[in-house]
This record gives structure tokens, C-alpha cells and sequence, in this order.
């Protein structure tokens, strides 16, 4: 009974923070590594420091996935619970192998400080007709900074296993693909360490991970297996190196070796204009309003009838609002402005306002334009067809 008391007492002066010694009701929770009662990347940044021997491990409050051990893999699950997308902690690690998506889609992930794996990560989005995104680092890599072993940064990020540099902008959303070709030059014979930030801020959970890299000699080695504890959820295939200059055909026998096919082009509709009956060839915009435009076109036919205005334009109301950005505008004939955000103005003449560019006619001279514009009101018809 004394005994019971002395364990009440002593823990009951634990609740009330009147000492720090550790009991069973104090016990650390997972992923706070630095006890502060909060999960933050600073605590994701400990376990890896900690898994890697920089610091003193505590699986306690280290092991994220319950398995008896610290790794990146402990790492990624803290960060993963600070961010918000994992739930609770521990997460238990299954033994089963993780199943792969069946998305089709491919998206291809490069980084390229000397542009040496720009184009061929290009020539694989190409080839494949698909998705690129790179990665770029928010402090920008100088030439000193990869002037090899000078103590410049990439020789003291590449010997730091904690060492993460942050990615300028946000992440590309992955979730709506399978498949993520990885691209990375070989520095001091790793990925650069942006690549493990990419792999432990994405979430690539059955995602099939297929890594390559430029170098003038270094094999892909171990830079490719060195990323699978990054994302352990992923499906990793075998790495493949390139020489520096490699050409696209070679990418192009590599995607087929994998058995990598290009994904079916993405039907967009394109927007077309008469001008009282007549077909007009436009170069459009690539902008939001052109996009809402075509939107609405595809829709139904948008019917404008047109008045001519101070001997230079042809103008009408849409009947409905687009996105704007309205810039000083100096037109020529032909061009296609957006007034107002509701008015759609063609130009046979010129004006200087605050437009917003839609297009240009192209083929017809001045001459033809005033003919076509200049003697009346006009119905202009906008229709958006499928093509691919």
C-alpha cells in the first residue's frame, strides 16, 4: 500500500509540472523528438539526424513506424503527421509489398542545376506526351556553389544526411498520377539532396518511382537506392544512367525497354470565330479569358452582334463577364480585346485603352478588315469544337 501511495504522489507532482523526472504517465509522445509537445519538421529533421547517428536515439518518441528501428523512413512519418497527412503516430509498417496505382498518367520530376538532365527529362515528357515539373531550389545554386570539393555547398550538402534544401514554390500535385519518372545529375555519386526533400514531401503512396541520371562516368550506383527509404510506400524500378549529351532516340529506346507507352492526347476544344458567316483564322490567346471563352463556346454557340465605334472597332456585349488583365493597349487591325471584362472588341482600325488581349486575325490585310468591319453592325458567332 505505502508503496502504491509513493507512485500516486510521484506522478500526481508530474501532472502538475512540478518535475520533469519521467514516469508511466509521462511517457513521450511519438514524433515529438524534442519534447516540446508539439510534431514539427524540426522533429522530423531530429529522427533523421538521430537514425543516421547525429543524434542520441530515443525510439520512444523516434520510432514512427513501430518497427524497433530508426531510418528515413521515421522521418518521413513524422514529417508526413506535421504537415497533417497521417492521422496518429505510430504508423505500424505492413510486410506486404505496396500496390501500384493504375493511373496511366506519367509526370516527369527533373532537377538540373548545369541543364545537363533538362533535356532529357524534355525528351522523355515529349515522348510520352506528358506532364513536366522542375525542381528548382529556393536558394538558387551558384557556380561556386557546386565548384567540387572547395567546401562549396553541394560538397557540404552532400556529406550532411540531414541536409534537405527547400524547393521554390509548390509541389506539383501528384495524386492523379501512377507513374513519376525521377531525373537528377550525380553529385559526389547521390541525387542532390533536393531530390530526398521532394521524395519526403510528396506523398507517393503506390506511385511507381522510376529514377535516372546524367553523368560523364559515375554509374547510378547507389543514387537510385539510396531514394527507396525516402518514399517506402512507392513502387521503386531499377535506375538507369545517361551520358551527358545523350540523345532522344536513346531516351526513346530506354522508355520502351520499361515498357513506358505516350499517354492518349488530352481532347481540348478550340475556339473559332465568323464574322457574318464568314470563317476567320484567329491566333488566340493563351490566357483565362481566352479559356472561358472557349468554355462557354463549347457549351452552345455565343452569338455578339456588333456595333462599329469611332471608325476603328467593331463592339459588342458577351452578356456575361470573363477574367481580366487589363493592360495600356495600343491596337492594330485584327487584333481581338477584351473592354470591360463583358465587351468583345475587333479592331479594323487602331485605339490606345486598358484592354485585355484575346487574339489577332490573321490572313485578312487592312483593307479586307475595313471592308469586312467597317460598313455597319457585324454578328460575330464564337464556337468551340473538339480536337486532339
Amino acid at each position: 500500500m505505502k508503496q502504491i501511495r509513493t507512485i500516486l504522489v510521484f506522478c500526481l507532482v508530474c501532472a502538475v509540472g512540478l518535475c520533469c523526472l519521467p514516469c508511466f504517465a509521462c511517457a513521450p509522445a511519438v514524433g515529438d523528438a524534442d519534447g516540446d509537445g508539439r510534431v514539427t519538421a524540426g522533429d522530423a529533421r531530429l529522427v533523421l539526424r538521430a537514425g543516421v547517428g547525429l543524434e542520441e536515439a530515443d525510439l520512444a518518441c523516434m520510432d514512427a513506424d513501430a518497427d524497433g528501428k530508426l531510418s528515413a523512413a521515421d522521418a518521413r512519418l513524422v514529417l508526413r503527421y506535421a504537415v497533417g497527412l497521417e492521422t496518429a503516430l505510430p504508423v505500424k509498417s505492413g510486410s506486404a509489398e505496396p500496390e501500384p496505382q493504375t493511373t496511366d498518367k506519367i509526370l516527369v520530376v527533373y532537377f538540373s542545376r548545369t541543364g545537363h538532365t533538362k533535356p532529357l527529362a524534355e525528351y522523355a515528357a515529349e515522348l510520352l506526351n506528358t506532364d513536366i515539373y522542375e525542381l528548382r531550389a529556393k536558394i538558387p545554386y551558384t557556380d561556386e556553389d557546386i565548384r567540387y570539393y572547395t567546401d562549396c555547398r553541394a560538397d557540404r550538402e552532400q556529406h550532411d544526411p540531414a541536409a534537405r534544401p527547400e524547393i521554390e514554390g509548390p509541389l506539383p500535385d501528384v495524386s492523379g498520377y501512377g507513374t513519376v519518372l525521377l531525373g537528377y545529375p550525380i553529385w559526389h555519386g547521390q541525387a542532390p539532396k533536393i531530390l530526398y526533400t521532394f521524395l519526403e514531401s510528396a506523398d507517393l503512396t503506390g506511385k511507381t518511382l522510376v529514377p535516372f541520371c546524367t553523368s560523364a562516368s559515375s554509374p547510378v550506383g547507389s543514387s537510385a537506392d539510396n531514394l527507396h527509404p525516402l518514399a517506402p510506400d512507392a513502387v521503386w524500378k531499377e535506375g538507369k544512367r545517361f551520358a551527358v549529351g545523350t540523345e532522344k532516340d536513346e531516351i526513346a529506346g530506354w522508355l520502351t525497354e520499361i515498357d513506358l507507352k505516350q499517354t492518349k492526347k488530352k481532347e481540348e476544344p478550340a475556339l473559332q470565330m465568323t464574322i457574318n458567316g464568314t470563317a476567320i483564322s484567329v491566333v488566340w490567346e493563351d490566357n483565362e479569358a481566352v479559356a472561358s471563352l472557349t468554355k462557354l463556346a463549347a457549351k452552345a454557340p455565343v452569338t455578339v452582334q456588333t456595333t462599329p465605334y469611332g471608325g476603328f472597332e467593331q463592339v459588342g456585349a458577351l452578356g456575361t463577364g470573363l477574367p481580366r488583365n487589363d493592360a495600356q493597349t495600343t491596337t492594330a487591325a485584327g487584333d481581338i480585346v477584351l473592354y470591360n471584362g463583358n465587351q468583345i472588341v475587333v479592331f479594323y482600325g487602331s485605339n490606345t485603352w486598358r484592354y485585355t488581349r484575346l487574339g489577332k486575325i490573321e490572313g485578312l490585310d487592312g483593307g479586307a478588315l475595313n471592308a469586312l468591319l467597317g460598313n455597319g453592325a457585324v454578328t460575330l458567332t464564337l464556337s468551340a469544337s473538339v480536337r486532339s
